[in-house]
């Protein structure tokens, strides 16, 4: 599962303190050079790409350590800046998540690694206006080329979006929604790739290991030093379904909690909008369509008010 480039946002870089590492941009699915290691960035050559509707840059992976310095120690500056907007505040967050997510599967036995998690969730403050500008967060983060890692960060920004639309939650409460959604399929680290990104249907076999993730998942956090009871939960029922013909318990109703709830509905509406290797993306209006047709695995209330959102 690993990457040769990680992408980020233009609006978060400052010339005078970004990183002297190449910069790539994506055209037709391809890395395009950008700026050599050694050239001089400018706010101008910044304001060209802006103004070509060019949102992510890439820097190869093995510059990303730069990038994450840079993003640490300038953060808060960044978000508290007047000239980024509101979309480019919450895409330097999200662009950082997917990144924070790569990190956590190449590094998944280092305990420090949860810890940035944390850190980053804590200040994960989207600022959302309406339906439009959620589905243009969505896409924008999809630029990454493994399907679990951008998966996992639209997951994440779903199900804390909703969670705070729906109870108003704290930000303590949304940092450890977000955990447990970030790390949803850690466990699939357990899994073939072969299984993963197979383009025809599973046998019995395959689908028997593809349902023990969400056990290893949760006992890697654990194992990682994760004790947020919420994250745990997330981890452990995001495919429990509300019918009972879920995983990996089979439970049933409000047996479900509430946080797996959401996740799962999330989940589901995030698979279906992704390309996978057998079947293409839907759009947005498809994904709820299908979800509707098959309202009976998701809690009742909640995939309305899901949908009454997602809808317009």
């Amino acid at each position: 599962m690993s990457l040769e480039y990680l992408g980020l946002a233009v609006e978060s870089i400052d010339p005078a303190a970004f990183p002297a590492v190449p910069l790539y941009t994506r055209q037709d699915g391809n890395y395009v050079l950008y700026r050599e290691k050694n050239t001089p960035l400018t706010g101008n050559g910044l304001n060209n790409l802006r103004e070509g509707n060019v949102d992510l840059v890439f820097v190869p992976a093995a510059d990303a350590d730069y990038v994450r310095t840079y993003y640490e120690g300038n953060l808060g500056k960044i978000l508290a800046g007047e000239k980024l907007s509101r979309m480019g505040k919450n895409l330097v967050l999200c662009s950082l998540m997917v990144n924070y997510i790569i990190d956590v599967y190449q590094q998944l036995d280092q305990p420090w690694m949860y810890q940035k998690c944390r850190t980053l969730l804590n200040q994960f403050q989207l600022q959302i206006e309406d339906r439009n500008e959620l589905l243009e967060l969505l896409s924008k983060v999809s630029h990454t080329e493994v399907y679990l890692f951008t998966h996992s960060a639209q997951v994440a920004i779903l199900s804390m979006f909703m969670h705070q639309k729906l109870f108003n939650s704290r930000p303590a409460e949304l940092a450890e929604v977000g955990l447990g959604s970030m790390l949803l399929d850690i466990g699939m680290i357990n899994v073939s790739s072969n299984i993963i990104d197979k383009a025809g249907g599973l046998t019995n076999d395959e689908y028997f290991r593809i349902k023990h993730h969400p056990r290893d998942g949760q006992q890697m956090a654990r194992n990682m030093g994760i004790n947020e009871q919420v994250a745990l939960t997330i981890i452990l029922r995001h495919h429990e379904r509300y019918d009972g013909r879920g995983y990996p318990g089979h439970l049933q109703g409000n047996d479900i909690p509430l946080c797996a709830q959401i996740a799962a509905i999330c989940d589901v509406y995030s698979a279906l909008t992704n390309d996978r290797p057998f079947r293409p993306a839907s759009t947005p209006a498809e994904a709820l369509d299908t979800m509707r047709s098959e309202r009976n695995l998701f809690h009742p209330e909640l995939f309305d008010a899901f949908e009454a959102f997602m809808a317009g």
